[in-house]
């Protein structure tokens, strides 16, 4: 695949989303079903296993069972920021009204009621933690929903966006807040629940880091992102990995959660121009490097076992291998993407979910495949080919 093929195909993805007005099936969207109530009986563990009979089903129940297509606030933000991406490495005006109509949208799409400018899934879901509803915001979502609208300022300099993003802020410290560790700190996955989660604590920082640039009376680097990623390297394994959370069942290394906490490391010093994330960076990618790749080709679910190989997976492997690429992350994820575009893309355009040993969930979910991956894939420069 050359740098052209690239380009056409991501064409052939946007268009499709855009066709479907970026909305359609979940992988959360079973408990949207109006008869999920009285099959689940409103407990907990009867929703889990409702809401996993959609997300692992190779088949689409959601039309018998009335649930429609949905569009998550995340969507929006992948899609954004991948535009203006391709926008200003092609030297291109052509998706500026896109981008324009994404924008509104995103802005429209934020959840009232809250110190500052948040999203979240928009839906109601049951984690392991948290019943959810369609206004419950979360730090992952408003993450990458503030980094898009920093995008769309320094791309348009629009004042309107960069404020909204300055919002943010307030909802994080103020309704997100943090838990002090022994070293640093470790911001909350929603409002007012503590549970310290890795790959998001990292997010923030990076993103408050990037605000700083902008507001940099506010101290926020010295206050809070310094002081999170200093809880997140001190908890990075002599291995180089990292767990996803701190409590007891969330003792698991995976692929995309690793590379959120890489991209957030790299990010923050990139924002920040501090070197303290430097070292645990080089060390965490090596691992990610030798670890989440068979045959330095298919990324693996976890480190120690390839199936199911998903999509999200794809998707934050092709954004960790271009971070710093050298000579072989550039073999290997030139790899990744003729592999996935050979394996997990079907001709209208859409990525399949997840391929397993002996079969293929096809099923195109925007949110966790398509907008990610347009989103990765836009960020490639023609000297990766």
């Amino acid at each position: 695949m050359n740098y052209s093929e690239l380009d056409r195909y991501r064409k052939i993805a946007y268009d499709w989303a855009k066709k479907r007005n970026f909305a359609g099936p979940d992988l959360f969207d079973g408990l949207l079903s109006p008869y999920a109530d009285k099959v689940t009986l409103n407990i907990k563990v009867l929703r889990q296993i409702w809401q996993t009979f959609f997300k692992i089903s190779p088949f689409n129940f959601r039309k018998v069972l009335k649930i429609g297509p949905v569009v998550i606030p995340k969507t929006y933000a992948d899609f954004i920021s991948g535009l203006i991406s391709i926008s200003s490495l092609q030297q291109t005006q052509e998706y500026n009204d896109d981008i324009t109509v994404l924008a509104d949208k995103l802005l429209d799409s934020s959840i009232d009621g809250y110190s500052g400018r948040c999203w979240g899934v928009g839906l109601k879901y049951q984690s392991r933690s948290v019943y959810a509803t369609p206004k419950i915001p979360n730090i992952f979502t408003t993450y990458y929903c503030g980094m898009a609208l920093l995008d769309l300022y320094e791309y348009f300099h629009e004042d309107k966006y960069l404020m909204a993003a300055y919002s943010i802020k307030n909802f994080i410290i103020k309704d997100i807040k943090f838990s002090k560790q022994k070293q640093g700190i470790c911001f909350n996955y929603f409002p007012h629940q503590e549970d310290m989660i890795l790959n998001v604590n990292t997010l923030t920082a990076a993103f408050l880091a990037r605000l700083h640039k902008y507001f940099v009376s506010d101290n926020l680097i010295d206050l809070f992102a310094f002081k999170a990623v200093d809880f997140t390297l001190s908890k990075q394994t002599e291995t180089g990995a990292w767990f996803y959370g701190e409590n007891v069942n969330q003792k698991w290394i995976d692929n995309f959660h690793t590379g959120y906490i890489l991209e957030g490391l790299f990010l923050f010093n990139q924002y920040s121009g501090m070197d303290i994330a430097k070292e645990h960076f080089i060390k965490g990618k090596q691992f990610f490097v030798d670890h989440f790749f068979y045959n330095d080709e298919i990324p693996k679910f976890y480190s120690t076992k390839l199936y199911p190989i998903d999509i999200q997976c794809i998707a934050q492997s092709i954004v960790v291998l271009n971070l710093i690429i050298d000579n072989k992350c550039r073999k290997i994820l030139k790899k990744v993407i003729e592999w996935t575009f050979q394996n997990m893309f079907s001709r209208d355009g859409s990525f399949y979910y997840q391929k397993h040993k002996f079969w293929v969930n096809r099923l195109p979910y925007i949110r966790w495949g398509q907008s990610p991956m347009f989103r990765a894939l836009s960020s490639l420069k023609e000297d990766v080919f």
